[in-house]
């Protein structure tokens, strides 16, 4: 009968599964990097040296091999949503823009903030502000202060000083049908395309793919 009970116990040892350390080496790694002050906010690259730990035992965690990795993660979750930048001088256009915005927003899952100027100069200064993340904007051609086409040349010029890659997406907004001189303006100072104002839903949407 004893010998019966030692064969079971013998035999449940080896059947038995072996609890992994996971839980324990987490336990760890938060004491490791927990800070004194629970209030104060992490910096992105705090939050990533947090989560992003060695590999341990069974833990199959992908560890930065360098600071340029570990700031390329930090970058990534420190990303701010896309923006797209409206610029009129015409109250009730820049109302009209920005409430078609805000439903497309509300009807889709695309995330996006809006930014808008009164003129040309308060354009290239948002620009300036948002630049990595302003992907659309929508330019009205005629503005007090700096017109469009000024505020344009202006946009591009400060992508390329910053190295800014990919290049916003300019939309030069007129009362009037597209001109040849028009086209010749907006090519030279690199608007990507025209259109008659005020844009409808349509043509609204067709734009939005640029923030994909």
């Amino acid at each position: 009968m004893q010998s019966q009970i030692n064969s079971r116990i013998l035999q449940n040892k080896r059947t038995s599964i072996t609890v992994q350390p996971s839980l324990q080496f987490l336990s760890a790694a938060t004491q490791q990097n927990s800070r004194p002050n629970s209030n104060t906010p992490l910096t992105p690259q705090q939050l990533a040296q947090q989560f992003v730990q060695p590999s341990s035992n069974n833990l199959n965690i992908i560890t930065p091999t360098s600071n340029q990795q570990l700031n390329a993660l930090s970058s990534t979750l420190s990303k701010q949503v896309p923006k797209v930048l409206v610029a009129d001088d015409q109250e009730y256009l820049v109302k009209f823009m920005v409430a078609m915005l805000e439903r497309y927003k509300l009807q889709t899952i695309n995330k996006f903030e809006i930014l808008v100027a009164h003129d040309g100069k308060q354009a290239v200064d948002l620009y300036k502000l948002h630049m990595r993340d302003v992907r659309l904007i929508l330019m009205d051609i005629q503005m007090p202060e700096m017109d469009g086409y000024e505020a344009s040349k202006c946009i591009r010029e400060i992508e390329s000083e910053n190295g800014v890659e990919p290049k916003c997406h300019i939309v030069a907004l007129s009362g009037e049908a597209a001109s040849p001189i028009n086209q010749r303006k907006c090519k030279q100072n690199e608007i990507n395309e025209q259109m008659v104002k005020p844009i409808n839903r349509a043509q609204l949407e067709q734009l939005m793919h640029i923030l994909n």
